[in-house]
């Protein structure tokens, strides 16, 4: 989760969060797949959808916007993986005057 002002470009923030979870759960996601493929020759499973996630609400209790992120990854990475890709995202933010965060 992360909140932003209303007066940011949430295009570009979009792309960034699309590309840094792209960059950090492409090999679980790509995983995850095979492996649901493997289960799903045996069992009678549906289609999943794999991909990432984002979506961006209205914050109740604040003056923005929250943008949330799904993604897969595995249990014992879950950690490594949400700061990997919330740091690289503050670090693309960081440059862009059209994003503000919310404090």
């Amino acid at each position: 989760e992360m909140d932003f002002s209303f007066d940011s470009d949430f295009k570009s923030i979009e792309s960034i969060a699309q590309s840094s979870v792209d960059r950090f759960a492409n090999r679980y996601i790509s995983l995850a797949k095979t492996h649901y493929n493997e289960l799903k020759s045996r069992y009678v499973l549906k289609n999943k959808n794999f991909s990432p996630k984002i979506q961006f609400i209205v914050s109740e209790d604040k003056s923005g916007i929250t943008m949330y992120l799904w993604y897969v990854a595995p249990y014992r990475e879950i950690i490594d993986t949400r700061s990997n890709i919330t740091l690289d995202i503050i670090k693309q933010i960081k440059d862009n005057q059209n994003i503000e965060f919310l404090n």
